[in-house]
């Protein structure tokens, strides 16, 4: 089975429609969304409204678990100082505020484990240069959970990483100009757990992104 990934949008909606689009060409069964739809980028909105018309799981980001606490501060400020589209419907907020900080979905047998940043909070970095103890935290967590793969985001860079038998995979940023971004979504293939990189403007394999230690190569 094929699973698409998606993490960090912020906001791109143009970015968005690629993925989803290069998803549906690779006849993906299932998107998954590791949060991190809104702010840096013009449609906050649509962007929100096309992952609720999708029904596509997602989790909440830390731009998005601070939604409203963000844009009662924009209403605040000076409006010189505050485009316009970085502002938000309230049904897009109350959206936000419904998403969970982590999921664990069943699919083909085995659990996957989404979430934005790690399994306990939304706002650590899990870069490939992670010390090692950090990516042995996650593993546990998922264990604890029934998980065999964890699926995140956050870093907007793509990685994939086995911690004993956990495989641990960031599909990279959908977003790129606005938030220096990856500009890339994933593919898993289930039960193999093999994962794919794509690039969104070529629609290509992403060989390689950033090095990584050898022990996250094992």
């Amino acid at each position: 089975m094929k699973i698409g990934l998606i993490a960090d949008i912020h906001a791109d909606l143009e970015a968005l429609d690629l993925a989803l689009m290069l998803i549906e060409q690779h006849g993906a069964q299932q998107i998954l969304c590791a949060g991190d739809l809104i702010d840096k980028g013009k449609h906050g909105d649509a962007v929100v409204q096309r992952i609720r018309a999708l029904q596509i799981p997602c989790v909440a980001g830390n731009h998005d678990s601070i939604a409203r606490a963000t844009q009662e501060w924009y209403q605040r400020a000076d409006p010189l100082f505050v485009p316009n589209h970085l502002l938000l419907q309230p049904e897009s907020i109350a959206f936000l505020e419904t998403l969970p900080h982590s999921l664990v979905i069943e699919i083909s047998g085995l659990n996957i484990l989404l979430t934005h940043a790690t399994p306990w909070r939304n706002d650590i970095y899990l870069r490939p240069s992670a010390p090692r103890t950090l990516f042995e935290q996650v593993a546990e967590a998922a264990k604890a959970q029934q998980a065999q793969v964890v699926v995140l985001g956050h870093t907007h860079i793509p990685m994939q990483a086995y911690v004993g038998d956990v495989l641990i995979v960031n599909p990279g940023s959908v977003c790129g100009m606005h938030a220096q971004g990856s500009r890339t979504c994933g593919i898993l293939y289930l039960p193999e757990r093999r994962f794919q990189v794509f690039d969104l403007d070529f629609g290509m394999p992403v060989r390689k992104t950033r090095p990584v230690h050898n022990y996250l190569e094992a």
